[in-house]
């Protein structure tokens, strides 16, 4: 499996990589532009980031998140890109007629100090490497979606 460990517990401001930094990811809402989050990929070859997709979000970085623009294509609104199944749930990656896993992996609290031991974690099939930017974009996505739910925007 790679493990892709998150550098903090703010989903839309850290740091995602392997051990190696094979796939190494920054994720960013800064101040100057609260209603958008960027998602870059660092190039090993040519040492530059490059961008991957942006989140745009209704509000500012704390709102739910309301479209997602890959590079290279049109901005989708989320229930386009999300487009769940006919029963109402998200689909699954399938190819070839074979299962593949992504899990993530939360940091653990202990109460009522409230401090956490080890960052949040994603394991991804390594068969599934080839699209790595969008497991990367799918899960923000979905978990910030989650957490706007819940009412709350940290791990």
């Amino acid at each position: 499996m790679i493990q892709l460990e998150f550098t903090t517990t703010d989903i839309q401001n850290s740091i995602l990589s392997d051990e190696e930094d094979k796939f190494y990811y920054e994720i960013l809402s800064p101040e100057w532009q609260p209603h958008v989050t960027t998602l870059k990929r660092l190039d090993s070859a040519t040492g530059k980031y490059v961008n991957v997709a942006e989140i745009e979000n209704t509000l500012d970085r704390k709102s739910r998140p309301a479209a997602v623009k890959i590079v290279g294509e049109p901005s989708k609104l989320l229930d386009e890109f999300l487009q769940p199944v006919e029963d109402g749930r998200l689909p699954s990656i399938a190819l070839a007629e074979q299962t593949y896993s992504v899990v993530h992996h939360r940091e653990k609290k202990f109460a009522p100090l409230f401090s956490t031991t080890g960052n949040p974690k994603l394991d991804v099939d390594p068969s599934l490497s080839d699209i790595m930017d969008f497991i990367v974009l799918s899960f923000i996505v979905v978990e910030r979606l989650r957490r706007y739910n819940a009412g709350y925007l940290s791990f």
